[in-house]
């Protein structure tokens, strides 16, 4: 079987995406205990991440299928990595509306 160079693209481009999803993720639950309308924030930045992961992952799929398969596995890596590395300290500010 020859090698597919849209399967590395996909993978790449999966990684990223996912970075790019996981550290928004990371820093609105960071940001959400600051805020007075927390409720709104968490689903504002839910839409934007969703939205703009699965359109930057939907180019990836205009490719190829096994490059659009990569890109997925690329998303998960990226989610095993943002839980290995990114910090899980607590608050380091009290909350405004306490």
């Amino acid at each position: 079987m020859p090698w597919n160079p849209s399967v590395l693209v996909g993978f790449v481009s999966g990684l990223l995406v996912g970075a790019l999803h996981f550290s928004g993720l990371w820093a609105t639950v960071r940001r959400l205990p600051l805020v007075r309308r927390p409720h709104s924030v968490a689903l504002g930045s839910f839409l934007i991440r969703t939205t703009l992961s699965a359109a930057l992952l939907a180019l990836v799929a205009i490719g190829s299928v096994p490059g659009l398969l990569a890109g997925v596995v690329g998303f998960l890596g990226a989610r095993v990595c943002a839980v290995r590395f990114l910090p899980s300290g607590g608050l380091t500010r009290q909350p405004r509306w306490s």
